[in-house]
């Protein structure tokens, strides 16, 4: 008898683990089949789609981000103050160095030539 039950209980887990493999089959066919028949169909307006969602993503991961860090901050004036000012600050300096280095790049060329 503890035989039997020992087999019940494989041959369930046995079948749960395959339903759930036909589930995951099932909601993967759901998504992958319209993606390559839009994409199939029309490849600017796929690209167009696929572009636009990966921008959302991003922007809702900057914001998700953005929250949790201000939460910890104290608030969004204390993070700003603390963290995105200074981040920014310096991006600017380093772009206009380089848009420094681009110009003196660009006379240079222009009086050798």
């Amino acid at each position: 008898m503890p035989l039997l039950r020992r087999a019940g209980r494989v041959l369930r887990s046995l079948a749960a683990a395959l339903g759930l493999a036909a589930l995951i089959a099932g909601l993967s066919f759901l998504v992958a089949f319209p993606l390559w028949y839009f994409s199939a169909r029309s490849r600017a307006g796929f690209t167009a789609a696929v572009c636009s969602l990966l921008g959302a993503g991003l922007a809702a991961l900057i914001v998700f981000s953005l929250r949790r860090a201000a939460r910890q901050a104290g608030g969004f004036g204390a993070l700003a103050r603390r963290r995105i000012l200074p981040a920014l600050r310096t991006a600017g300096v380093v772009l206009a160095c380089l848009g420094a280095l681009y110009a003196i790049a660009l006379a240079i060329v222009r009086i050798v030539r």
